[in-house]
């Protein structure tokens, strides 16, 4: 084979394709049949119109570059010594689009802010806070998701700063006065104290002057709470003990609702309030009551030791107009003894065999004194013999006879 008359090949010739019209080749001006292994009309003239060509084998680029305009499309791991970007510097990042990221990142930090910096940038976050112990001096906000509430014992007087102004979001806005104590800062919380120990709040001279703080039963002021507690002119002092009402209430003693309510966690029932109980009460123990009052029971009937009524109809006063011939007349026999003072009476019906403490038989030479003068019969009847005497020195008078 010439290539402008210069010999390039010679003998066999082996190639992939042969390009040119069909299957023939000049040679030295005459045309030779070429026989091509496979058929030969699979081929194709340019790189380029294979729309889908395949490797054998590993590609072998031989220290050679592939390059392009176009992009290269894989599916599978690239393993590469780099990867390079046209244009790329070392200062960047190559993103997973393949534009770069020019910025720059720590490659170590040491902390120096306190959780003071870090919450003073913005101390609300919607992700969970994960930690030991947790000593604040107020939580604000819901307090959920906890195993328990724990509230050591502390000898340690406990302080709240207690300030007065106006009302914004109280309680009994619109009730009483326009103003509220401010408890550190806070207006006029729900306050839980525990038993056992001290609390203290302190006002100004000033503010405790004209709003004296002091402690109620009741947020209207009926029943002011004194047990355990201490006032000066700057603060006012409560310990809280078992005894203590569940729930008593910190109101100004001249200005109505500027308080609110206190929760004690006492074991004592001390309110001003009613009772309703949907399942009765068992109570140990002597129950003292101004009064009771069966639920529909009415003034005219009377309370049972079973908890029943009593309708009956019963005198309050009863005055006797009987004589004691009324009562004879209903019946003058009675087994039943009675005891008197004297008794007097016209004469005695039977034979006296009953009576007791009575002298019915007079030995001879006994004597009898009659301490009063009698006004009635005296008859002295002997039983003895002809020959007894019986000898009567009397003053008396009317005595009918002896015998």
């Amino acid at each position: 084979i010439q290539s402008g008359g210069v010999n390039i090949a010679t003998g066999i010739i082996t190639a992939l394709n042969f390009i040119g019209a069909g299957n023939t080749i000049a040679v030295n001006g005459n045309v030779v049949d070429i026989s091509i292994a496979g058929g030969g009309e699979g081929g194709i003239s340019n790189v380029v119109e294979d729309t889908t060509p395949q490797l054998g084998g590993d590609l072998d680029l031989n220290n050679q570059g592939i390059t392009g305009t176009g992009n290269i499309n894989l599916t599978g791991v690239v393993t590469a010594t780099s990867f390079v970007k046209s244009d790329g510097t070392s200062s960047q990042f190559l993103k997973a689009d393949g534009s770069v990221d020019s910025s720059t990142y720590l490659t170590s930090y040491t902390e120096t802010q306190t959780l003071d910096d870090v919450l003073g940038l913005g101390n609300t976050s919607d992700t969970g806070l994960s930690v030991g112990v947790v000593t604040a001096t107020s939580f604000d906000g819901n307090l959920t998701g906890f195993d328990e509430l724990t509230a050591p014992h502390s000898s340690t007087t406990k302080n709240y700063s207690v300030t007065v102004a106006s009302k914004s979001d109280h309680r009994y806005q619109g009730t009483g006065s326009g103003s509220a104590y401010y408890i550190d800062g806070v207006e006029s919380p729900i306050l839980h104290l525990t038993p056992g120990r001290t609390y203290r709040f302190t006002l100004s001279s000033g503010d405790m002057s004209s709003h004296p703080f002091r402690f109620y039963l009741e947020a209207d002021k009926t029943t002011q709470y004194t047990t355990d507690v201490t006032t000066t002119s700057t603060y006012a002092e409560i310990t809280i003990t078992d005894s203590t009402p569940a729930v008593i209430h910190y109101q100004c003693s001249s200005h109505g609702y500027m308080g609110n309510a206190v929760i004690t966690h006492s074991n004592a029932v001390n309110t001003p309030y009613l009772i309703t109980g949907l399942d009765g009460a068992n109570i140990t123990g002597v129950v003292t009551a101004t009064s009771l009052v069966k639920s529909g029971g009415t003034s005219s009937q009377f309370l049972k030791a079973d908890g029943s009524v009593d309708s009956s109809t019963y005198l309050t006063s009863y005055t006797e107009t009987q004589t004691l011939d009324d009562v004879l007349g209903l019946g003058n026999t009675s087994d039943t003894g009675l005891s008197v003072g004297v008794v007097t009476a016209t004469s005695f019906v039977g034979s006296g065999s009953n009576l007791t403490g009575i002298v019915t038989n007079i030995q001879a030479g006994a004597n009898i004194t009659i301490l009063e003068s009698p006004t009635g019969n005296f008859i002295v009847t002997s039983t003895g013999g002809g020959g007894d005497t019986v000898t009567i020195n009397a003053t008396a008078t009317d005595i009918l006879s002896v015998s």
